[in-house]
């Protein structure tokens, strides 16, 4: 994908460093490999979630309905409009599992995983 001796920008806390490795770092399923445990952050102004059907709670026609995907939704926060938002293309597409939506977001630059830097 991309050289892996170029690092994104080391980010300074007061409890540990990290660093957010975004689709311009590396693939969704090389982070996975390279980051084993690691937290994907939402980054760039984004808010994403993940819904399926919860069948229990469903009365027996919604359950019918039941495509057994996985829903992304997908949005950018507009702090200059009062917090407003609006939906990204992706928003509402449907995924086989919480991975691919995950994946999916990841391409369009909504997550990055954030890796912390050992002491």
């Amino acid at each position: 994908m991309t050289d892996t001796n170029v690092l994104p920008p080391l980010v300074t806390t007061s409890w540990k460093p990290y660093r957010l490795f975004d689709k311009d770092f590396v693939s969704y399923e090389e982070g996975k490999e390279r980051f084993p445990g690691a937290a994907t952050v939402v980054v760039n102004g984004f808010s994403t979630s993940y819904s399926s059907l919860c069948r229990t709670l469903s009365s027996p026609s919604v359950v019918a309905e039941d495509d057994g995907m996985v829903t992304l939704n997908i949005r950018r926060v507009n702090s200059s409009d009062n917090g407003l938002s609006e939906p990204h293309a992706l928003n509402g597409s449907k995924y086989a599992d919480k991975d691919a939506a995950q994946a999916a977001a990841f391409g369009v630059g909504a997550l990055a995983f954030m890796v912390y830097e050992e002491a």
